[in-house]
């Protein structure tokens, strides 16, 4: 029996207490066995134990290391230990007398090795809970229930040769819950776990422990077989159905023991109430009295006897426990034989064809710049790695009408989509999505415009930075919200996600001066990537013009878009002589009736893409937006041959040099700017053509079809 002790003090007195007693239950039946204590780092209170007891202490062999994690003292002990069977146990917590016999009785009946554990946990101290265990079932039902939880607790027994062949993984580094992984490999190897009936654990909650620790850091769990992508890929729907056919009996007695509860909260105000009025208070002296007979027979009846039995006995030894009523009525259940976050794991990696080499976790695949980027990142990977395999992830739950246009051999995982039809709470995607990572043995992972990826950088730094893996992210410009705040993931995501990644990607070199300048980022850190121009053909600009000169704006109708720019330049335009047609979705409160009244403005509805709209009909092409990278329309338009009005946001200046291949509208809102650049063109076809000409130059060569390829590949390679 193996004591780990770290900060537990006096409290590892009531520990050795309790074992000491189980070890006489072995004594009694001439079993040979013996005591071994490891204390880890030990704080002042601990190093004070060990020296005002040592005397008491002399009886053990007592070691003494500085791993600072447990999994290096058990396995440092595993070579230690000279007994055939080992179990461990923490120095806070209190063993039934039974378990020490109770578990070597079964493993010497067992024609192979497996591993024991307490059938009861009772959690005391900081927190009162109880967690009934149960045996393993198939390996398919426990990798099911093991995605969710451990289904076991720390304290288990083994023959020496199981914890040689599956010593606990090491908690450093981002990793953590040794127990989980432990109980995992040593399932996958085919080894089965039990509870041994009639023993129990008493373990001390404290507001400060290891398992609170390891939350508070984000540890997640080691790769380990019992979950492999193919082994779960091949999990007979049976077994889901029988899972999905009977919950778990402690379920719905977790269910009643909640109902329970507010009863008797409500019964007791009741109470009180009443008693308050004489002529009541007698009713309410009895109806209490009856209540209280009935709560304590309930309580009881909550664990067997036995249970109870061994709680009042292991009071001698710690005076926090003991199984008052009110305790017995009320302690909650702890459940860990959930499925649901095993089957929606299932159903996850069965849009994995094979081991991938490169992630992007992005929020959709739907008609826009962003987007359009994932497909460029996409094929200019596949055109560098050919032999690469490339996953897909969509996080957020909305429809992708463009997971189509992904290249072929290039998995797709809706990600969004099955946690919401799997029952997933939100809560839990991040625990799910982390494993999920952690499974696929990918180490390069790219971030793009998503909530849950960036979530998963920002929570999972230490993980990514220990273990070698490669994260990238992309920036492209912030958006504007109905009130005027600035948002976007570049502000909501990217800050808090900045420890944890390799390199920034962006279309625009304005942002990356911009969250330089507003977040202190390393500069370096960002990488322009300018995108390729998704276009058909370049078509000649026109040497004239139309009468009236005819205007296209075309975006959404947002107040990113700034409608309103357009509709006061419009205000300002004789219609005789200009005549605009604004297409775009409308966004916000925005109504096709917000560009009513104005004679030189048509709003023509939602398009879907330029290639929707003739854009041989127009003249000039108008850009209103506040906030943007390089957008992909601008572009487009420029392939088209028109020649172009914007606004200087962002990285439109990179595209649009003022009186080069454009003109560029700074300050964005100057409404008399824009008019008069409507005018010049009007007036000077020549200079509309040139700048034009000019506009298709620096797109085949700034975002030619392999400029993205060339540039990506010093990232990659």
């Amino acid at each position: 029996m193996i004591i780990t002790g770290h900060a537990e003090g006096i409290l590892m007195h009531r520990t050795l207490r309790s074992a000491l007693r189980a070890g006489s239950e072995l004594d009694a039946h001439g079993i040979n066995w013996e005591l071994l204590i490891h204390i880890d780092s030990p704080t002042p209170e601990m190093q004070a134990y060990i020296t005002a007891n040592q005397d008491f202490l002399v009886s053990f062999p007592l070691y003494r290391n500085s791993f600072k994690d447990l999994s290096a003292s058990r396995n440092f002990m595993v070579g230690k230990a000279k007994g055939t069977i080992i179990t461990f146990l923490d120095a806070d917590d209190i063993v039934s007398e039974s378990w020490l016999l109770a578990g070597v009785t079964k493993l010497q009946k067992l024609s192979k090795p497996a591993v024991l554990h307490t059938e009861w946990l009772i959690n005391f101290g900081e927190q009162n809970l109880a967690w009934r265990k149960y045996d393993s079932r198939s390996k398919a039902e426990d990798a099911l229930i093991m995605v969710w939880a451990n289904r076991w607790d720390s304290v288990v027994m083994a023959p020496r040769r199981v914890f040689e062949d599956f010593p606990y993984a090491p908690n450093t580094d981002g990793f953590g819950s040794e127990d989980w992984h432990f109980g995992s490999q040593t399932l996958a190897a085919g080894i089965p776990h039990y509870v041994v009936p009639g023993t129990a654990l008493f373990a001390r909650r404290k507001d400060v422990s290891e398992m609170s620790i390891q939350q508070a850091d984000r540890r997640t769990v080691h790769y380990t077989d019992l979950l492999d992508i193919d082994y779960f890929k091949h999990i007979d729907p049976a077994v889901i159905a029988g899972f999905q056919s009977r919950r778990p009996a402690t379920t719905s007695a977790s269910l009643r023991h909640k109902a329970r509860s507010v009863s008797v909260r409500a019964a007791k105000k009741l109470a009180a109430a009443a008693s308050a009025h004489p002529t009541l208070r007698g009713h309410a002296d009895r109806a209490r009295r009856r209540f209280a007979a009935g709560r304590q027979s309930a309580g009881a009846a909550r664990f067997p006897a036995w249970l109870l039995d061994e709680w009042r006995a292991l009071h001698a030894i710690d005076r926090q426990i003991f199984p008052d009523q009110q305790l017995l009525a009320t302690i909650p259940f702890y459940i860990s034989e959930m499925y649901e976050l095993g089957i929606a794991y299932r159903n996850l990696v069965q849009y994995v064809s094979k081991q991938p080499d490169y992630i992007f976790v992005i929020p959709h695949l739907v008609a826009g710049g962003a987007d359009l980027v994932v497909l460029n990142y996409v094929r200019a990977l596949q055109k560098l790695h050919p032999d690469w395999h490339i996953l897909v992830i969509t996080t957020d739950n909305t429809p992708s009408p463009w997971a189509d246009r992904l290249p072929e051999g290039v998995d797709y995982m809706p990600w969004g989509k099955v946690c919401v039809d799997s029952g997933i709470w939100q809560d839990l995607h991040l625990q799910l999505f982390a494993r999920l990572i952690v499974q696929l043995r990918c180490k390069r992972l790219h971030i793009i415009q998503s909530a849950l990826g960036f979530a998963f950088a920002a929570a999972y730094t230490r993980l990514l930075r220990a273990n070698d893996y490669t994260v990238y992210a992309c920036a492209f410009c912030e958006d504007i919200d109905d009130e005027g705040r600035f948002i976007g993931h570049i502000h909501s995501g990217l800050p808090a996600a900045y420890p944890a990644l390799d390199a920034i990607c962006t279309d625009n070199a304005a942002v990356a001066d911009q969250l330089a300048w507003e977040y202190g980022l390393e500069r370096d850190k960002f990488v322009v990537h300018y995108q390729p121009a998704e276009i058909n053909q370049i078509i000649q600009p026109k040497s004239g013009h139309s009468e009236p000169l005819r205007i296209l704006w075309a975006s959404r109708v947002s107040t990113q878009k700034r409608p309103d720019l357009l509709k006061r330049i419009a205000q300002k335009l004789n219609p005789v002589d200009f005549a605009i047609d604004a297409y775009g979705s409308l966004h916000n409160d925005f109504t096709a009736e917000y560009f009513d009244g104005i004679s030189a403005l048509t709003y023509q509805g939602s398009f879907s893409g330029l290639q929707s709209i003739d854009l041989s009909d127009y003249d000039v092409f108008l850009y209103t937006s506040a906030n943007d990278g390089v957008p992909n329309v601008l572009l487009g338009i420029a392939a088209a041959g028109l020649p172009i009005v914007a606004s200087a946001a962002g990285g439109v200046g990179e595209f649009i040099k003022n009186n080069r291949t454009g003109l560029l509208i700074e300050p964005i809102d100057d409404i008399d700017a824009y008019v008069q650049a409507l005018h010049l063109l009007k007036n000077d076809p020549g200079l509309a053509h040139e700048l034009a000409v000019n506009a298709q130059q620096l797109l085949q060569t700034q975002h030619g079809p392999d400029v993205l390829e060339k540039q990506f590949r010093r990232l990659v390679s």
